[in-house]
Formats: structure tokens, sequence, C-alpha cells
């Protein structure tokens, strides 16, 4: 994270830091210059994004469900649990 004295123009770059709890805030211990705290100039600020490849509930379920009409559709060669899908014409002979 890049600092910046706002009096003397001052910059430094803190790849690692203490936070400290100063005047009811949190504040990097290292960011002091001309006895004033130094302002964060970095443009990504905040926590990063974690995004997790691993399967949730709710797609457990989806997959559930899909395997089961792809097993009704195999048996019975139509869906009996939709209303649209009627099932094959037997032929008389």
């Amino acid at each position: 994270m890049r600092y910046k004295c706002d009096i003397c123009g001052n910059e430094i770059e803190l790849n690692k830091y203490t936070l400290v709890f100063r005047n009811n805030k949190l504040q990097n211990k290292d960011a002091y210059c001309c006895e004033q705290e130094m302002k964060c100039i970095t443009e990504n600020e905040g926590m990063p994004t974690i995004i997790r490849n691993e399967y949730t509930q709710e797609d457990r379920i989806i997959q559930h469900k899909a395997n089961q009409k792809e097993r009704r559709l195999k048996k019975d060669g139509y869906d009996k649990h939709n209303p649209n899908d009627k099932p094959p014409k037997r032929r008389i002979k």
C-alpha cells in the first residue's frame, strides 16, 4: 500500500504493516509523518474477493433433479411430470 503525507509530500510504500487503534479508529502504525497520519493512495482498497470452485448445496440439488429427469426419460420415453410431454404413440398391428 502506498501512503502520502499531506504536509511535506513524502511518499512511502509498505508491503507489511501493523494496525493499531488510535483516536477511535484503526490506523497504520508505520504510516506517520510530520506528527500526522499519512493518507493511503492505493487504488484497490478493501478485501479481495474469494471465488470458490466447489459445488454448493443448491448446485447439488439442481444436478440431482436433472439426473432424475434423465433417468425417467430413458425408462419411459417421455417425462410423466411434464404436462406438455405426451407418451409415444403405440402402433397397432
